[in-house]
């Protein structure tokens, strides 16, 4: 704190706290700087209080004024540990791969099944299964309702098809299986009680495009990835929502589709965006980089009226033929740090940092000893990553999960996940997603057995405690 005499006599600094804030961290000073320390969740008895802070130069003290502010205590990701685990909750049955895709919100997370069989004579529809958090129990989930379309073989729900923005309530799914391939896209938005409500069709595509393959949102900007666009060379769709009806406009959208792109590239298979909405980057694995398949990553810069290409990203110390960058995934975060981008390939993955048209190859770091490597989250200085094919000492395509964190300038393996009840051909890590402010991680294993049912699938729930 800061204070100043108008004699220039010196000043002395104090503090006292009340019993609730006692109750929740320590305070230290050093002359005028106090450092508050938090308790750990397991010894923080309360969750408010008060402090207040005197400055006296031996004969007056300072006027007073009341500042109200919120410490955000950030859950260390070194602690997290399996405290749930999730099965079909509704018309379970064999084959419905519950976990074929995972998206983490701030308080709830959605589950996709993207072969469930909508009830009582739809053949795989697909749904997303919503959960609450848990006020009482931060680290497990209690369901809450499931969002489908009542149309087969719609396949709603299949990895990488759902983003949410929680600022807006609005939840975005892919369908790129719908009508042969053609692909569809929707929009549901959350209500005053926090459920959710079908909003929108966002479009759908031609013959084979695979529109809905890959979605990601960032307020009122939507980017709708469709790989099987123009011979599969691949598009992506930019939508942005009318301030007037509140509905994304999915006739005047932006299509992104690169010029050098080439038949077969699979452009927009994977995608993000930042949370801000200013940068979209979006990988075409099988880009011929310069011969055979080494793939690169496009990343677009939003301007005042659209995006605009920036930078390709086609060039790392390990590239090789066959190398289909960013094939199992490409992401792009903002922190301290600047802004990032990972992507893998071939069981490693790449690090960029950058901005504008600069970007700069940081590190690339082997998740996994086996199998193929999936680069499933980026939030701030950690990387969610994995293999859904790896033999985990169990068994050939088990698979494994890890949590990276950037110390300095490189990520290191910070934690591995891997549940106890773990068996081979279960294909854990097929699909994931955490939350760096909650320290929940969601890892889905779309092959498990359930009682018997062949494939039914689970997904898993991982807690980091502050």
């Amino acid at each position: 704190i800061t204070a100043a005499d108008s004699d220039g006599d010196p000043i002395t600094y104090s503090s006292t706290a009340d019993a609730g804030f006692n109750g929740l961290a320590s305070l230290s000073q050093d002359s005028s700087v106090f450092t508050i320390t938090p308790f750990s969740e397991d010894s923080a008895t309360t969750t408010s209080g008060t402090i207040t802070f005197t400055a006296t130069d031996g004969v007056n003290v300072a006027s007073s004024g009341v500042q109200t502010f919120t410490l955000l205590f950030v859950p260390n990701m070194s602690t997290t540990v399996l405290t749930q685990s999730l099965n079909l909750p509704s018309n379970a049955h064999a084959h419905a791969k519950f976990g074929s895709d995972v998206v983490v919100g701030e308080d709830q997370i959605f589950i996709g099944a993207y072969l469930w069989d909508y009830p009582p004579y739809r053949d795989q529809s697909g749904a997303y299964f919503i959960y609450d958090r848990d006020s009482a129990n931060a680290g497990t989930f209690t369901y809450r309702q499931y969002i489908t379309i009542n149309a087969n073989d719609v396949r709603l729900g299949d990895r990488e098809h759902g983003s949410i923005d929680d600022a807006s309530g609005t939840f975005i799914g892919g369908a790129s299986y719908y009508s042969s391939y053609r692909g569809r896209a929707y929009s549901w938005r959350k209500n005053l009680n926090d459920s959710w409500e079908y909003d929108q069709l966002l479009g759908t595509g031609a013959s084979g495009e695979r529109f809905g393959h890959c979605t990601a949102i960032a307020g009122n900007t939507v980017v709708i990835g469709a790989w099987g666009y123009n011979s599969f060379a691949g598009s992506a769709r930019v939508l942005t929502r009318d301030s007037a009806n509140g509905q994304f406009d999915t006739v005047n959208y932006q299509l992104l589709a690169p010029s050098d792109l080439q038949a077969s590239d699979h452009f927009g298979k994977r995608l993000d965006m930042t949370s801000s909405g200013s940068y979209i980057v979006a990988a075409a694995p099988y880009h011929n980089n310069p011969t055979d398949d080494e793939g690169a990553l496009y990343v677009f810069q939003s301007t005042d009226s659209d995006y605009i290409q920036v930078a390709k990203i086609d060039d790392w110390p390990e590239k090789s033929a066959n190398h289909f960058l960013g094939n199992e995934g490409v992401c792009i975060d903002s922190s301290s740090s600047g802004i990032t981008i990972t992507a893998d390939f071939k069981g490693q993955i790449g690090v960029w940092t950058g901005s504008g048209s600069t970007w700069t190859h940081q590190q690339t770091f082997d998740q996994t000893t086996e199998g193929n490597g999936t680069n499933l989250a980026l939030s701030g200085d950690y990387i969610l990553g994995g293999s859904y094919t790896a033999n985990a000492g169990h068994g050939g395509n088990t698979g494994e999960a890890f949590l990276f964190e950037r110390n300095a300038d490189s990520f290191a393996q910070l934690v591995e996940l891997i549940p106890d009840s773990i068996s081979t051909e279960q294909r854990f890590s097929i699909s994931g997603d955490f939350n760096r402010t909650t320290g929940i991680t969601v890892v889905g294993a779309r092959d498990a057995d359930v009682d018997g049912k062949e494939n039914e699938g689970m997904a898993f729930v991982f807690h980091a405690r502050s």
